[in-house]
């Protein structure tokens, strides 16, 4: 039980699906990366955009955002990320309020 294993051609595998705490915060990021790149492309931003993004969840998704703001501002080019409590907790699975601006160029 907690595994999954194959065999083919004598060969045999077996996976631990064993769901750490590790495991599940990195999952939470993947989907607030997927979140924020989502509202960047219905918001019509150019790939190249910076945003800024502010933000809202509970404690279990603030400690996930906040122990991977570095590789969250990478990945949807955001020059600032930042909670905001006023944002309403969003309605998706994760409960992710989220707003992204486009940040203006400065000439």
């Amino acid at each position: 039980e907690g595994w999954s294993v194959a065999t083919h051609l004598g060969e045999s595998v077996a996976l631990d699906l064993t769901l750490t705490p590790e495991l599940l915060e990195a999952g939470l990021v993947r989907e607030v990366i997927r979140s924020i790149q989502e509202q960047r492309k219905s918001s019509g931003f150019n790939i190249s955009d910076r945003v800024e993004v502010s933000w809202n969840g509970d404690e279990v998704l603030s400690a996930a955002i906040n122990g991977y703001l570095a590789q969250i501002s990478e990945e949807v080019l955001a020059v600032s990320i930042h909670q905001d409590s006023k944002l309403s907790p969003g309605e998706n699975e994760i409960g992710l309020a989220l707003r992204v601006t486009k940040v203006q160029n400065e000439k």
